[in-house]
């Protein structure tokens, strides 16, 4: 448990030693990727080699990606949780999270990076050189995450799901609708020139 912590079931503890989560910040290379190797981001690189070759550069799934660097100092410290069946190799631009305790769902702390203190504090960290933007694992490890109970944190996602459920149906409606608007822009002036 993290030092000042009250109540002790709502805690801002910060990421690294001691606690359930953990940045690794860096990774060993392992060289050139090969063949068949599944990048994130999308893309196949060249014969199977892969996987078990890159340790700590393989995201799985339920595995915390974070932005190291980008051009954009916004999109600096985003974090992504990897949801897939198939495991990818990241790029070393990303940073990989492992929680090791059950403590803490993987779904609350990409809502708890991505929105409110810990988002405003880690981008006062972000530093630009050469025109990058970008944070270092040990920036990572001293975030302080907010910490509700597990009920909470439970239904804080449910909640943070339906509104994105939300917004999706209301994009594909508006994609439909401009397609729809496209088309009927298109008749509109093939009657007007045709008579």
């Amino acid at each position: 448990m993290a030092r000042g912590c009250r109540p002790p079931d709502r805690c801002a503890a910060p990421v690294g030693a001691e606690q359930p989560c953990q940045a690794d910040g860096t990774r060993s290379d392992p060289g050139p990727l090969t063949a068949g190797c599944p990048l994130a981001g999308g893309g196949v690189a060249a014969p199977p080699r892969c996987i078990s070759d890159y340790g700590k550069a393989i995201a799985q799934n339920g595995c915390l990606l974070i932005t190291r660097c980008n051009g954009n100092p916004n999109l600096v410290g985003v974090m992504g949780h990897y949801r897939s069946q198939d495991p990818v190799v990241h790029p070393d631009k990303l940073i990989r999270v492992e929680l090791t305790s059950g403590m803490i769902r993987p779904e609350w702390i990409e809502i708890a990076f991505n929105t409110g203190l810990t988002r405003s504090l880690l981008q006062k960290r972000v530093r630009t050189t050469a025109g990058q933007a970008g944070i270092s694992g040990q920036d990572v490890k001293s975030m302080p995450v907010p910490v509700p109970p597990t009920e909470e944190q439970i239904r804080i996602i449910q909640e943070a799901q339906r509104r994105f459920s939300v917004l999706d149906q209301v994009e594909a409606t508006v994609q439909t609708s401009l397609a729809r608007c496209g088309k009927l822009r298109q008749a509109i002036l093939k009657r007007a020139f045709r008579g």
